[in-house]
């Protein structure tokens, strides 16, 4: 899906786009709605597109390997450029944060918005998502899901390292 940025006159111009999310590594499914409301102004360097994305994804738990829905809310600014775009010197640069977030219209001048959508969804994602903070995860003897079931696996043993402190607290606390 795509903007064509010539329609954009000097006056603010305003989207309201539905379309099907593309697929992602990192998500399971594809094909959720995203919903990108937005403002685009043209300007001298070229059009500055603000506003706010919404959509779900589906992605798979770190702890227990369940698969869960996740609602992604962000909002974005971005400037795109007009003219070719320039590489970088192959030195290393510092980019101002305004620099960071300028971004290379397509051949015909259009902006790509499913590649804002992927973008802005990935800067969203967990590291590691987790299905809801009192997630269990498995059992590291057994592999059951401790979410869904108990596990009659034998606790760890204790930790001998930590035998001489607790001698010392039972000591302590026998003279109080």
């Amino acid at each position: 899906m795509f903007i064509d940025i010539s329609k954009f006159a000097s006056s603010p111009q305003a989207i309201d786009v539905t379309f099907a999310r593309p697929a992602m590594k990192g998500t399971t499914g594809s094909g959720e709605d995203v919903r990108v409301v937005a403002t685009g102004h043209r300007m001298e360097a070229g059009v500055r597109l603000s506003g706010h994305l919404e959509t779900r994804v589906t992605l798979v738990c770190a702890r227990c390997g369940d698969v869960f829905s996740m609602p992604v809310e962000t909002d974005f600014s971005l400037l795109y450029r007009l003219g070719t775009p320039v590489d970088p010197p192959a030195s290393e640069v510092l980019l101002a944060e305004e620099e960071c977030r300028l971004v290379d219209l397509d051949e015909q001048g259009r902006i790509d918005l499913l590649g804002l959508a992927r973008e802005e969804v990935y800067l969203c994602l967990p590291l590691k998502p987790i299905c809801r903070s009192e997630c269990r995860g498995l059992c590291s003897q057994c592999g059951a899901n401790l979410n869904t079931r108990s596990c009659t696996c034998p606790g760890p043993e204790g930790e001998h390292r930590w035998g001489p402190l607790a001698d010392l607290k039972d000591r302590l606390s026998r003279r109080n």
